[in-house]
């Protein structure tokens, strides 16, 4: 039997011609969909990816580290991009020996450094910027703390969940009242010994080194506001190294706070500058021409210090007798256009008063009449007789073709006990007085002075270019190796004489003597430190060089 025949316009649902028309491509309905589906996962992606970069990305904002500063901070140093320069600033011997007096022993770093797991917190802390202080009191027991805030960015949120949801051994952590959270750093440390405490605030790791382990939550308390911190600005300072200290100004009596910058830093040297508001005007030194003095010095002196004579005169004050004044304003009007030129000798140059040597003060004064200068010293020590009882002679000899002028003790001082040699003189060169603190020290370097080798020695020593050149209040030159070995002798000698007093003032002394002899190992490493002071309209400005910057 036929099928039966179908109505017009109507195909069979197996037919393809009749679900879709023959003029239409296959794949065009599929493309909307896809489109749908590209779009979804490409939202989900940003959406991912704002995520991990909402919970993982903190921006740069180093400034935030002098949130971390409290108002009593004593020291301030700010450090960029340590990580890269590591190697050089820990192989400086200042540095080393500054870490070393702060309780961090060089030795110890160095093993730090070498260990993988102290590597791996150290490198972050200094990678980008990082922040050093030290506060003479913290918290409730008033301890001292070092206390470091290195920026670290996300790694801060990584950081805090590896100590919370890890629990590392080592660390505990520590609930405080402002509702955050700190951890004391289990270091073997026995009561009364320094702890380390940390802290992380919005891409920064806190650390406090303390004898009070909890520290870090002082810092905190700052951050946050709770505490007082210090209300000045980041410096703004172009030197990667920079910072500033408090100290006590004897001048005005007051508090007085030096900015530094450090321009260069390496295994050799250190090269920087020091500013502090200027409270007076300081005269700057004109070009001088020094030939005389060079040939007679030349490179003998370990330290030379050249400055306008009021300037230094009226800096030495709080720390000088009243006869020193009265002998500089009894001499003052003999003084022509110059420096005044101070040096130390040692060695075959220096003094032995009681069979020690001991360095030798050397001077140099440029004079406009040297007959009026001999007359005017006569005067002087009649005035200082009459005051002080002292008993002074002024006596004259002949030595190397020239007239010495020696100082001579007839009275009851200690002075008059001293022998002829070790007894201050003074002669005449080319318009220069040039006196020495011994008598012995000034007949050998006029014994130099005659000989030929002098003319080719007199450019020896680092102090001719400075004291010449001008354009300074002042500036100094100390070669710390060659005068080493006299200074140690000098400090120890003074040491055991102090042993037979006793008193507060004497043990403070003896610790400033030791402070002193600290300093000296410190910087013998280095060698050689120029001083150059200047000032503007705000500021004096110290530049310094230490070692081969």
């Amino acid at each position: 039997m036929d099928k039966q025949a179908k109505p017009d316009g109507v195909t069979s649902p197996n037919s393809l011609e009749g679900r879709v028309p023959r003029d239409r491509d296959p794949s065009a309905g599929s493309t909307p969909k896809k489109a749908k589906r590209i779009g979804f996962w490409l939202l989900l992606s940003v959406f991912v990816v704002a995520v991990v970069t909402w919970l993982f990305y903190v921006p740069y904002q180093p400034q935030r580290l002098y949130r971390l500063v409290p108002d009593n901070t004593a020291f301030l140093s700010y450090h960029r991009n340590l990580a890269e320069r590591a190697d050089d600033v820990l192989a400086n011997p200042l540095v080393r020996s500054v870490m070393s007096m702060a309780g961090f022993a060089p030795e110890e770093v160095d093993a730090w450094r070498a260990d993988p797991a102290v590597r791996n917190w150290l490198e972050p802390i200094w990678e980008r910027d990082l922040l050093l202080l030290h506060v003479p009191a913290v918290g409730p027991g008033r301890d001292p703390a070092w206390v470091f805030g290195g920026w670290i960015g996300g790694g801060s949120i990584r950081l805090r969940w590896w100590l919370t949801r890890g629990q590392p051994d080592g660390f505990e952590k520590v609930r405080r009242h402002a509702g955050g959270s700190y951890w004391t750093v289990d270091t073997g440390a026995a009561p009364g010994e320094e702890h380390l405490s940390i802290g992380i605030v919005e891409g920064i790791l806190i650390g406090a080194w303390s004898r009070d382990p909890h520290a870090v939550r002082h810092i905190l308390d700052v951050y946050d506001g709770i505490a007082p911190r210090t209300p000045e600005q980041p410096m703004a300072s172009l030197a990667p190294d920079h910072g500033w200290w408090r100290t006590w100004n004897p001048w005005d009596n007051q508090s007085a706070r030096y900015t530094f910058a450090v321009d260069a830093l390496h295994g050799d040297g250190i090269a920087g500058h020091v500013q502090l508001a200027r409270s007076v005007e300081l005269p700057m030194l004109a070009p001088t021409d020094i030939e005389t003095i060079s040939r007679l010095w030349g490179g003998i002196p370990f330290w030379v210090l050249g400055a306008e004579p009021d300037s230094l005169f009226n800096a030495a004050q709080p720390y000088l007798p009243a006869p020193v004044f009265r002998i500089y304003h009894g001499l003052r009007n003999t003084h022509r256009d110059g420096p005044l030129l101070l040096a130390l000798t040692g060695g075959e140059y220096a003094g032995s008063p009681l069979g020690i040597s001991v360095p030798a003060l050397n001077v140099a004064w440029p004079v406009r009449d040297e007959t009026a200068f001999v007359d005017t010293v006569r005067g002087l020590l009649d005035g200082l007789n009459a005051a002080y009882r002292w008993g002074l002679v002024l006596t004259e000899s002949r030595v190397h073709g020239r007239t010495i002028y020696r100082i001579e003790g007839t009275g009851l001082q200690v002075y008059a006990l001293a022998r002829p040699d070790q007894q201050v003189a003074f002669t005449l060169i080319d318009g220069w007085v040039v006196a020495a603190s011994h008598q012995r020290t000034l007949l050998r370097l006029l014994e130099r002075y005659t000989d030929p080798l002098a003319l080719i020695e007199a450019d020896d020593g680092g102090w001719k270019e400075m004291v010449r050149a001008g354009g300074a209040a002042g500036v100094s030159h100390i070669d710390i190796r060659a005068g080493a070995r006299t200074i140690r002798l000098a400090l120890m000698t003074w040491s055991l004489a102090l042993l037979r007093e006793e008193g507060p003032e004497t043990r403070t002394t003896r610790q400033r003597i030791q402070a002193a002899r600290a300093w000296l190992d410190i910087l013998e490493t280095l060698g050689i430190i120029n001083l150059s002071l200047a000032s503007d309209e705000d500021h004096w400005t110290l530049q310094l060089e230490i070692g081969e910057p």
